[in-house]
This record gives structure tokens, C-alpha cells and sequence, in this order.
């Protein structure tokens, strides 16, 4: 083994860590909360779904290091925040449908990978691994793509809180590091996924970035009291500069017309 491909190696297993662990972030502050918010099941989904298709793929092509080791770890990680996830949601059919299906792909997938590397299928090592390396193409997709599965939410609302952008930075990273590993040993099972990982994570990104502050310039809160009508109590809460400037020039108006009745006041007393 090469230097080279050594350093890779290191390279993607340290950017792989990272992306299995990615939604961590995410999933500390939903637990802080209780509630999952606006985020999608989907990304711890097919985090356990993609690994588990992978672990399948890597055993075949007897690849355990980095693909079987860093998959198993993905299988796990992946299951756990799908777990925590579906406690934690208000959502629960939607979620459980959801999980449903992706139980149900990776049954199919694991019949069809205990069936094939026995050899009861009666394939030839060359047909299975093309086979599971398809399998592995789609579903390494989604899960660069699961991100994105509130896009329309995002542009709706025109806020990015229900996209976990640590896992879009990972995505980048993580992408790009199993390119090199894929072209050095020249599979194009993983290489093929992981480009079109770069354009989904870098999509991301720049939706995140564009919609990473909810602007809600009509959501000052302005609460104002008059006692006696000489007393006045004004509460302001703005989320953005260009909303509390308005504020504050409701809050002068305000104070300057309570002055006045309070003027006019003293004077009829007086």
C-alpha cells in the first residue's frame, strides 16, 4: 500500500467520523427542547439506511477498511438518532411511516445480500457487488440529498432552521474525501454517489446561507400600559435591526403624545 493512499485513507475515515456523528449537533438541541421542530426524520433515516446498504457492498468487495468499519458505525449512530428522533416527535405516524419503509428496503436488501454472497442465488461475486454497488448509488444519494427534504419548507417560510447545516459542511468534506479514495483504488460505485454528494451538500450550503436568519420585520412585540394617565410602560422585542428601528420610532411617537395628555393634563388642574 501506497503512502499516498494511506494518507487518504486517514483522510476519509477522520471526514467519515465526522459525518456520522454530523446530526449530533442537531440532535443535542432537539433534546434540550423535547421537540424536534422543523427537522425531518429523513437524514438519521437514511443515515441507518445508506450504512447498512454499504456494510452490505463492503463485506462483498471486502473493503473493511475504511467503507465496512466506518458503515457499521454508521448503522449504529443512525439507528440511535432515528430512535431519539421518533421519541421526540409530535409527529408520530408520519415518522413511523417513514422508518417503516426504510426497515423494509434494508430487509429486502439484506434477504438479497444473504441470498447472493451464500450462493443460493446463483450469481457470480462479479453480478452481486454490481448489484449491491447499485443499491449503494441510490441510497448514498438520498442520504446526501435527506437534507433537503424540507428545501420547499425552506423556501416557503424563507428560513433554514429545519436543515441541519453541520451535516451540509460534512457532506462537502466527506464527499470530496471519498472521490480521491474512489479514484486511487478506481471504484466508481462510490465515486459516482459522492460527486453528485459535492453538488447536494454545496446546494445546501448556500440555502442555509441565504435563509439562515428568519427576517420577520412585522414581529415586534410592543406592549404599552398608561396608568393614571401620567405612567407609561413600553416593552419592545425585535428580531432584526430594521424592525426594532421601527419600533423605537413607534415607542418616540408614543412617549411624545403621553407628554402632551400629560401637559394638558396639568394644565386644567392648574
Amino acid at each position: 500500500m501506497s503512502s499516498s493512499l494511506i494518507v487518504v485513507k486517514v483522510f476519509t475515515i477522520s471526514t467519515t467520523v465526522l459525518m456520522r456523528f454530523s446530526l449530533v449537533p442537531d440532535f443535542v438541541r432537539m433534546g434540550k427542547q423535547r421537540s424536534t421542530g422543523d427537522m425531518s426524520v429523513v437524514p438519521p433515516v437514511m443515515l441507518f439506511t445508506n450504512c447498512f446498504t454499504l456494510s452490505l457492498y463492503s463485506y462483498e468487495i471486502r473493503d473493511i477498511v475504511p467503507l465496512f468499519v466506518t458503515s457499521v458505525l454508521g448503522v449504529i449512530v443512525g439507528g440511535i438518532l432515528t430512535s431519539l428522533f421518533f421519541v421526540w416527535t409530535v409527529h408520530k405516524r408520519e415518522t413511523a411511516t417513514v422508518i417503516a419503509l426504510a426497515v423494509l428496503l434494508c430487509t429486502l436488501v439484506a434477504v438479497y445480500g444473504s441470498l447472493a454472497m451464500t450462493g443460493i442465488a446463483q450469481q457470480s461475486h462479479s453480478s452481486v457487488s454490481t448489484t449491491l454497488g447499485f443499491i449503494t448509488i441510490g441510497t448514498t444519494i438520498l442520504l446526501y440529498g435527506s437534507p433537503m427534504a424540507t428545501v420547499v419548507r425552506v423556501l416557503r417560510t424563507r428560513t433554514a432552521s429545519s436543515m441541519p447545516f453541520t451535516m451540509g459542511v460534512v457532506n462537502v468534506m466527506n464527499s470530496l474525501a471519498w472521490i480521491l479514495y474512489s479514484s486511487m483504488i478506481g471504484n466508481m460505485f462510490i465515486l459516482a454517489p459522492n460527486i453528485g454528494g459535492i453538488i447536494l451538500g454545496t446546494t445546501q450550503m448556500v440555502l442555509t446561507y441565504m435563509y439562515s436568519e428568519k427576517r420577520q420585520t412585522g414581529a415586534d412585540i410592543l406592549s404599552v400600559s398608561i396608568e393614571n394617565e401620567r405612567e407609561v410602560s413600553i416593552v419592545v422585542q425585535s428580531s432584526d435591526r430594521e424592525a426594532g428601528n421601527g419600533a423605537v420610532f413607534t415607542v418616540l411617537l408614543l412617549c411624545i403624545h403621553q407628554v402632551v395628555k400629560v401637559r394638558k393634563a396639568f394644565k386644567a388642574t392648574s
